[in-house]
């Protein structure tokens, strides 16, 4: 799933002491709003440390339930002359609100 950064949150972790990271996304295809929970403690941060801003799109996210993003994902950064004319607008449109 490709999905802009709309929000990165931290605060501290109640089960390793470091920082946990609530990321909310925006899929650039359906709209579709996701959040994920990274903690700074855990292996899988590796795969996250790069992309904590927001306004940035990503690929790779992989949906775990619902409207929850696997922390597990090995996201990478998508340049926005890499999406299609609908996915702009989708991330446009995104952006402006």
């Amino acid at each position: 799933m490709k999905a802009i950064v709309l929000k990165v949150q931290a605060n501290p972790s109640k089960k390793t002491g470091g920082t946990v990271y609530q990321l909310c996304f925006k899929d650039v295809d359906s709209g579709k709003s996701y959040t994920t929970w990274v903690d700074s403690g855990f292996r899988n941060y590796e795969n996250w440390r790069r992309f904590m801003s927001t306004q940035i799109v990503l690929d790779g996210l992989r949906i775990k339930k619902d409207n929850l993003v696997d922390a597990d994902s090995r996201p990478w950064l998508i340049e926005k002359d890499e999406l299609s004319q609908e996915q702009l607008s989708i991330a446009q449109i995104i952006e402006e609100e």
